[in-house]
């Protein structure tokens, strides 16, 4: 399988740049559900094959009809097999990702003085 990508080195500013649409939320949480972003730090390591493969994928979701999905990334144990999530085996030692993409966030201006009131 061949996958041809032509990206054009620019300096002018990219559409999503001037929309600012371009928004990833990332937060950790606890058992219980409750939110401990503020007491930890995410770190994602991924091999070569496993940053094409994911980017693959996120891709593909994102071009696709779905309007909103979750998936969750389920590390390999033992005597469970591997399970393969957008292109990637998480490893045993990982916790479990969840990766929901939904296009409904406000604008990011918005977020960000929500965030400096609380």
């Amino acid at each position: 399988m061949e996958y041809k990508i032509h990206l054009k080195k620019t300096t002018a500013t990219e559409p999503f740049e001037e929309k600012r649409d371009n928004v990833a939320e990332i937060y950790i949480q606890g058992r219980g559900r409750t939110r401990i972003t503020s007491q930890g730090i995410v770190s994602l390591s991924l091999s070569k094959d496993a940053m094409i493969e994911l980017g693959k994928e996120l891709i593909c979701q994102a071009l696709s009809e779905v309007e909103c999905d979750i998936t969750h990334f389920y590390p390999a144990r033992p005597n469970e097999g591997l399970v393969i999530s957008y292109g990637v085996i998480i490893h045993p030692n990982s916790v479990e990702p969840i990766l929901e993409y939904c296009d409904n966030f406000d604008s990011i201006e918005t977020d960000i003085n929500k965030t400096k009131r609380d």
